[in-house]
């Protein structure tokens, strides 16, 4: 079974806890948004995402350990 990747700097205060239907719509409209930038196995871990958005954490803060690395930057060429 996969581990879930848990953030939760002590700055970040969660909202109200939110229904499962209300939290699963949420984890769809922010995966449908920022798929490009999230990692591609994301769906197993489902059930944490899920969980971690129901007991009222921000979406950006619940999917921030599940983007994908940046990518290095082009070496770039000296003018000869």
């Amino acid at each position: 079974m996969a581990t879930a990747r848990t953030v939760r700097p002590a700055t970040v205060t969660a909202v109200a806890p939110r229904t499962e239907e209300a939290a699963a719509q949420l984890m769809w409209t922010h995966y449908r948004d920022h798929k490009q930038t999230l990692m591609a196995d994301i769906r197993i871990y489902r059930a944490d995402i899920l969980a971690q958005l129901m007991a009222g954490l921000p979406p950006d803060l619940v999917f921030a350990p599940y983007l994908k690395p940046a990518e290095p930057a082009a070496a770039r060429r000296r003018a000869a």
